[in-house]
């Protein structure tokens, strides 16, 4: 063979693969599948945990749920993984991360009535969509721990008038903020590639507005039970 002739096709392509590394990749993200899969699963169970703290007003240990959280998703997203089962993790597991850390900032500051440094995607290291995903769904979340705060303290109706009032507020400022971006591209923004309007951002802004729609009937009702009650106390006394 001449000094310039040029190897075969196939050599060509073996050439390729052993410079490059390609076999070894190949066996390194087959590996790593398994482990993304733990990560992502380490996230939610802390996720889970970190709201039961929270309901228990444990905040320290919801904060060690969070910090478990946050080291789970350095290793998650520092795996070599081919591309479309990275996104996939990283969209869903980030996407669960960012709801309990925007969950555990708020009802803090629910609680203590200071308003909370919100931490931005680049932040938290995950994409502006899943960060906007997380936030919709910390929502609902928020939603849950009044209704178990509701339940476990049982207070007074103007009591309980306040607390849908604080907590709404924050509902409100939330889905002002989500609805904005409503009309974007769904193929862009969209957290998740599953079939079902649920899955879509624009679903997410309208399980949001109905929710918020349910817990105004709730302080309605609650507001008209107490003027109920004020008008029979006026009548007793006149009695």
């Amino acid at each position: 063979m001449s000094e310039d002739a040029v190897p075969g096709i196939n050599q060509q392509l073996k050439d390729i693969i052993k410079k490059e590394e390609i076999q070894e990749r190949f066996e390194t993200q087959r590996r790593n599948i398994g482990k993304a899969y733990g990560l992502a699963n380490k996230i939610r169970e802390a996720s889970k945990d970190g709201v039961f703290h929270l309901g228990s007003k444990d905040f320290e240990n919801a904060l060690l749920c969070s910090d478990e959280m946050k080291s789970a998703w350095q290793d998650l997203i520092s795996l070599d993984l081919p591309a479309d089962i990275a996104w996939q993790h990283q969209a869903e597991a980030g996407q669960e991360m960012v709801e309990f850390i925007y969950v555990q900032l708020l009802y803090k500051g629910i609680l203590i009535g200071q308003t909370p440094k919100l931490p931005s995607y680049q932040d938290l290291m995950v994409t502006p969509q899943t960060w906007l995903a997380g936030i919709g769904d910390a929502t609902t979340e928020l939603g849950k721990l009044m209704l178990k705060d509701l339940l476990d303290t049982k207070p007074s109706i103007d009591d309980r008038i306040l607390d849908y009032e604080k907590f709404l507020k924050i509902y409100r400022e939330l889905y002002d903020f989500l609805e904005r971006l409503e009309n974007v591209y769904g193929l862009v923004i969209n957290n998740s590639r599953r079939r079902g309007y649920g899955n879509t951002y624009r679903g997410l802004v309208l399980r949001i507005q109905r929710f918020i729609e349910r817990q105004e009937e709730k302080l309605l009702e609650l507001s008209n039970q107490r003027e109920l009650l004020s008008q029979m106390r006026q009548l007793m006394n006149k009695s």
